[in-house]
């Protein structure tokens, strides 16, 4: 199955493989993290086997090369420690003590200052780090636990892997649904209902006018054959296997907003929603999505939706 990561209505293919250290910093696993640690927080850990693997970042760029200076009017310093890849853990080549010259800024009070230096470098050919994970089957644990196991090609495109990083509005939550469903005009609840006073003289629900009181001590009516109401839109269950669940949340204790992140399998030609509450100034209330089977159509807000006719 093929693996998208969704975070807010962007869609991006293959996730991101991370270590997960436990038992005292013992045992390091690969595997999907989602949610977070803490009080009234829930991390979520998906163990993922034969995770693909990249070229250390690290064997080019600012870190390939690490080097340690000291003038001329310093005390000699003796050969540094071995130096690990903070990123891959391979060990820098040997240390070689070089001469170097002042160059302009680097001591302006003293510009002829000379002194020595020690370099190593991250080996070019060597050093390896966790990839990203574009294709996977779901297994089970020895415990019987849902596990990754990652492939190199797809195997099936009925079904995809989803790794959901929904967030939360400010004080807010979140929730995953299946489709919208809008139940159209409806008659008001209140027809024919008598209010025994109007601060308006009209229906709080639908907006209409009240008919006047027929004498003097007679209640208000709301008409019979008139008051139109739009329900609010409902939503299916969540279509997804969940095999991975998180929680991040907000304030120490969590209390100030949660909501869920996933990691789910889901079937082709079956839409799906994530949405979130609290504040958001101004950004999309909710998503919608859709695999149909060569492609994962969305990141759509409602208005998009039904203004490009995609699904």
């Amino acid at each position: 199955m093929k693996i998208f990561t969704i975070e807010d209505g962007r869609v991006v293919e293959g996730v991101k493989i991370q270590n997960f250290t436990f038992g005292d910093g013992k045992i390091t696993i690969p595997a999907i993290l989602v949610g977070e640690s803490g009080r009234g927080r829930q991390l979520g850990v998906l163990p993922v086997g034969s995770p693909p693997m990249a070229p250390c970042p690290d064997r080019k760029g600012y870190n390939s090369k690490i080097v340690v200076f000291w003038r001329s009017d310093q005390p000699d310093l003796p050969m540094p420690e071995t130096h690990r890849c903070k990123s891959c853990g391979i060990v820098y080549t040997a240390w070689q003590r070089e001469a170097w010259d002042n160059h302009p800024g680097l001591y302006p009070e003293n510009p002829g200052v000379r002194g020595s230096r020690w370099v190593c470098e991250h080996p070019l050919d060597k050093g390896e780090v966790l990839g990203t994970l574009s294709f996977a089957e779901v297994g089970t644990t020895k415990a019987g636990k849902p596990k990754l196991w990652g492939k190199s090609a797809v195997t099936t495109n009925e079904k995809i892997i989803v790794v959901f990083r929904t967030s939360i509005g400010f004080r807010g939550g979140n929730n995953h649904t299946g489709e919208r469903r809008d139940q159209g005009e409806q008659p008001c609840p209140d027809r024919g209902r008598e209010y025994g006073y109007s601060v308006h003289g009209k229906c709080d629900i639908c907006g209409i006018g009240l008919n006047e009181p027929a004498g003097e001590n007679l209640p208000y009516t709301h008409p019979t054959d008139e008051g139109i109401v739009i329900p609010k839109p409902q939503f299916d269950e969540f279509p997804g296997e969940v095999i991975c669940r998180g929680v991040i949340a907000q304030g120490d204790a969590g209390r100030m907003g949660a909501g869920d992140q996933l990691v789910a399998v889901m079937p082709k030609g079956v839409v799906f929603r994530t949405s979130y509450s609290g504040r958001l100034y101004g950004a999309p209330s909710s998503h919608y999505y859709k695999w149909d089977g060569e492609k994962l159509i969305g990141g759509l807000t409602w208005e998009e939706r039904t203004s490009s006719d995609l699904f």
